[in-house]
């Protein structure tokens, strides 16, 4: 081989080299820095979505979903003494167990408080809500604390007046004894917080029975016998056809 070939093998095989070892070190210096910026912040982090729904994955485990146009912010020292944010719009929030470090969402005219559970906060709008999927939550409001169970839902209306309710897939136990169609609509508009319209004719026949199951599943069976079915207009309204 010639001696310049030979030069010019060298050459390459030390880029080589010296590529394939920058490979690792880029990723560990890669890793230092975002494990810098995250877990020895200096002050508040923000994770934002602007035009599209973003999930993030926070230092603790927790997983939250921004819808777009919301805003959520880690105090300073998260993670460390405390789980303390502030949240502006609508998400869902998976929060990582920690009994010792409880996840407190300052929402600005309420607090919800976690210790590790599965849930959405919505405060876009006049009515503010929050709905408990799964764990528990407490939620501190104008000096009072209230706490949620699995499919209950929390709604502060534009008069700041607040109400607990179940969301329309809890499962629940009713019992009619020749009660008027109307009353048993009113009971489950009452329970579920929902407006059910249905043609007034059917006001006065009787339901009886006990039924078992989600707010679809009782209109399904009470409204069977007047050939009714359920159909959902919008979060808070049904009509039956």
């Amino acid at each position: 081989m010639k001696v310049e070939e030979r030069r010019r093998a060298r050459s390459t095989y030390w880029r080589v080299a010296a590529a394939l070892m920058l490979i690792p070190l880029t990723g560990l210096l890669f890793y230092l820095y975002t494990s810098k910026e995250v877990l020895q912040q200096t002050g508040p982090v923000h994770f934002a979505a602007s035009r599209a729904a973003e999930t993030y994955r926070l230092p603790d485990g927790s997983e939250v979903k921004l819808e777009a146009g919301s805003v959520l912010t880690l105090a300073e020292g998260f993670g460390e003494s405390h789980r303390q944010v502030t949240f502006e719009g609508r998400a869902y929030f998976d929060i990582a167990g920690n009994p010792d470090k409880p996840f407190v969402v300052n929402a600005k005219s309420f607090e919800v408080q976690v210790l590790g559970t599965r849930f959405f906060l919505d405060q876009t709008s006049g009515e503010k809500k929050v709905e408990l999927f799964e764990g528990k939550v407490e939620i501190v409001h104008a000096g009072e604390k209230v706490t949620l169970a699995p499919k209950e839902v929390w709604v502060k209306d534009e008069n700041n007046r607040s109400y607990l309710f179940d969301s329309p897939e809890a499962i629940n136990d009713f019992t009619f004894d020749n009660e008027n169609y109307d009353d048993a609509i009113q009971k489950l508009e009452e329970i579920y917080r929902v407006k059910i319209d249905y043609p007034s004719e059917y006001k006065a026949r009787k339901i009886s029975g006990s039924f078992h199951g989600t707010l679809n599943d009782v209109l399904t069976i009470i409204s069977y016998p007047f050939n009714l079915k359920p159909v959902r207009i919008n979060e808070k309204e049904i009509e039956l056809k």
